[in-house]
C-alpha cells in the first residue's frame, strides 16, 4: 500500500473517531484577563480583590484567564496572550482584546463598567462558536472540537484550546502561601499560542470546521481543570477575539457513543464517481440531527439535512457529481451520539 494513501485512511479514522456530538450554542461570551505575577503586592490586593469581584458578576456570560506573565505561576502562553493585548504592567485587566485602566482609585467606576459590556455582548448575535466535549485518555486530555460560523465572514480566523486551572493553592504577595487562586491559565494545546489557522478568506453561513488537540498531562482527576476554546480573528500582527466558550465537564473515554434508536446507517455504494444513497431505520424519533458530508480536514462541504427525524425508514441520495476525487465522512449527528460512515469518490 502506498504510504499516501495508508496516511490518509489513517486520517479518516482518526477525524471519525473524534466526531463527537456537539451542541454549538448560538451565544456570544466575552474574555475577562488579568494579568498578573505571584510576587505582585497589588495583585494580591485590590487586583484580587477586584478579580473576584468580576467574577462574581459575570461568571454565566464569561469566560476567565488569570495570565502569570512572571512568578511562580508563569506560562508562556500567558505572556503572549497579555502582550498581544499591549500589556506591560501588573495587575492589569482586559476584556476581550481591549485593556482598561483599572486602579485601586476607578474599581467602583469599572466593575459595573465591566458589567455592562458583558452583558452587552451577551446579549448581541455571534458571529460564531465551538463545543467540544474532552476526554482523559493514553496520559492525555483529547479535544475533538467544533467551531460553526452563523454569519458570513471574511477575514484570517485562528482557534485555539488552553487548560485553566481553577482553585490553585499556591503563594500569593499580599495573600500568603495557601492563596486560593482562580482561574489560572496553565497551557496551551498548540505550539503556537493562538492556535491553528481555521479560514483564510471568506466564510459562509454555517459552515463548519472539526479541529483535534491533545494536551500530554497526568490524570485530571483531584483537578478543577476547565477547557477553553477560543476563535480569534487575526488583522495585522493582532489577535482579536471572535468567541470564547469554556467547559469542565470530561467525558468518559469508554462509553458508547451510538446513537441510541439507530437500527442502521447504511451507504451504498461508499465507492462511487457519482451519486449514493444513504439508508437510515430508526426504532425511535431524533428530534434534533443532522446529516453533513465532510472532507479529512473536516470541514462540512455538504449539509445534507437538519431537523426532526421521525422513526421508520428515511432515504437521501447525495448527489457528488462536483466533489473533486477523494476520501469524505458521512456523518449522522444526533443528541445522544453520531454515526459515521466512509466515502470515497473517484
Amino acid at each position: 500500500m502506498k504510504r499516501s494513501t495508508f496516511s490518509l485512511m489513517l486520517a479518516c479514522l482518526f477525524v471519525a473517531h473524534g466526531l463527537i456530538a456537539q451542541q454549538i450554542e448560538q451565544v456570544q461570551r466575552s474574555l475577562i484577563t488579568k494579568r498578573t505575577a505571584t510576587w505582585c503586592p497589588n495583585c494580591g490586593s485590590w487586583g484580587w480583590t477586584f478579580f473576584h469581584d468580576l467574577i462574581q458578576d459575570n461568571e454565566q456570560s464569561c469566560v476567565f484567564m488569570a495570565a502569570h506573565y512572571s512568578g511562580a505561576l508563569e506560562t508562556g502562553v500567558a505572556v503572549d496572550i497579555t502582550n498581544n493585548f499591549g500589556g506591560n504592567y501588573q495587575p492589569e485587566f482586559f476584556f476581550d482584546q481591549d485593556k482598561y485602566p483599572v486602579s485601586p482609585f476607578t474599581l467602583d467606576t469599572h466593575r459595573p463598567l465591566f458589567k455592562a459590556l458583558a452583558d452587552s455582548a451577551y446579549a448581541a448575535s455571534p458571529l460564531a462558536n465551538c463545543a467540544f466535549t474532552p476526554v482523559y485518555q493514553n496520559g492525555a486530555i483529547e479535544v475533538n472540537a467544533n467551531i460553526r460560523f452563523f454569519q458570513p465572514a471574511d477575514g484570517e480566523f485562528y482557534f485555539g484550546v488552553y487548560l485553566v486551572e481553577d482553585h490553585v493553592m499556591s503563594y500569593q504577595s499580599g495573600q500568603g502561601n495557601d492563596a486560593d487562586h482562580r482561574y489560572v491559565l496553565r497551557a496551551a494545546f498548540t505550539s503556537a499560542s493562538f492556535g491553528e489557522m481555521l479560514a483564510n478568506g471568506n466564510v459562509a453561513a454555517d459552515e463548519e470546521f472539526v479541529k483535534t488537540y491533545s494536551l500530554p498531562i497526568g490524570d485530571p482527576a483531584g483537578y478543577d481543570y476547565h477547557i477553553v476554546g477560543i476563535i480569534w480573528k487575526k488583522e495585522g500582527s493582532k489577535y482579536k477575539l471572535v468567541n470564547v466558550w469554556s467547559t469542565d465537564t470530561f467525558g468518559d473515554p469508554t462509553s458508547a457513543r451510538e446513537i441510541q434508536g439507530l437500527s442502521s446507517f447504511k451507504l451504498t455504494p461508499n465507492l462511487t464517481s457519482g451519486n449514493a444513497s444513504l439508508k437510515l431505520n430508526l426504532d425511535t424519533n431524533l428530534p434534533d440531527a443532522s446529516i453533513d458530508i465532510l472532507n479529512l480536514r473536516g470541514v462540512v462541504v455538504d449539509k445534507v439535512y437538519s431537523g426532526s427525524l421521525a422513526s421508520g425508514v428515511h432515504h437521501f441520495n447525495l448527489n457528488l457529481d462536483q466533489f473533486p476525487k477523494g476520501q469524505y465522512l458521512v456523518k449522522l449527528t444526533a443528541q445522544n451520539g453520531i454515526k459515521v460512515q466512509r466515502l470515497v469518490v473517484q
